[in-house]
């Protein structure tokens, strides 16, 4: 009985033992494994930076997303308007009309740009960040009224300038290469307590 019983202690033993070398070498086996795995990415990873074909694809996919950029950007600038095919494209001839037949009147535009001034600016402050927005505003505002005098044949040019007034002196000026008969232009200016404006209307007559 007691040797029945130390041969099942004994076998008990052994399987124990027999079980513990197995998890062992599993273990090892796993180890192994991962450093093989380990191994072979770094081989990947170092075949791949020093890998020619690698670095064509890189460089190609590099070179299609250039040119999906500039598809995009030439997508965004403006589309010249195409003539219908339906309708034929008109050709004026030159009229050779050297001379106006009804002059730009300076007196008008100049009282067009201080009315304009007078209403949109007499309870403004300065603010530099809003000055440009504000420029361009007033500045399409006088071209729509110059133009509601209907003076044919006759090219606008509309300039305001707006600066904070704090008791410093300022002189604008410009030039142009015109026709003195006939090309002439508008000025006018404005002030309140902050800011002070000049506003100029070139009319250039084209022939």
């Amino acid at each position: 009985m007691n040797c029945c019983l130390g041969g099942v202690s004994h076998s008990y033993g052994q399987l124990r033992l027999e079980g513990a070398n197995k998890e062992r070498d599993d273990v090892k086996m796993a180890q192994k494994g991962e450093g093989m795995a380990g191994q072979a990415s770094l081989v990947a990873r170092q075949s791949s930076l020093f890998c020619t074909s690698s670095f064509q694809d890189a460089l190609k996919v590099k070179r299609q997303s250039q040119a999906n950029l500039s598809v995009i950007s030439l997508a965004q600038e403006p589309i010249p308007e195409q003539p219908s095919k339906g309708k034929p494209r008109v050709v004026l001839e030159n009229t050779y009309q050297l001379e106006p037949n009804q002059k730009f009147e300076s007196y008008k535009v100049k009282k067009i740009i201080e009315d304009v001034f007078e209403s949109q600016l007499k309870t403004e402050s300065y603010d530099r960040n809003a000055s440009k927005q504000l420029c361009m505003t007033l500045s399409e505002m006088i071209k729509n009224k110059v133009k509601e005098i209907n003076v044919p044949r006759y090219r606008l040019v509309c300039v305001v300038s707006i600066g904070q007034l704090r008791d410093q002196g300022f002189r604008m000026g410009s030039q142009c290469i015109w026709d003195p008969k006939y090309d002439t232009f508008a000025s006018s200016s404005y002030k309140n307590n902050s800011l002070f404006a000049v506003g100029t209307v070139f009319a250039v007559y084209l022939e």
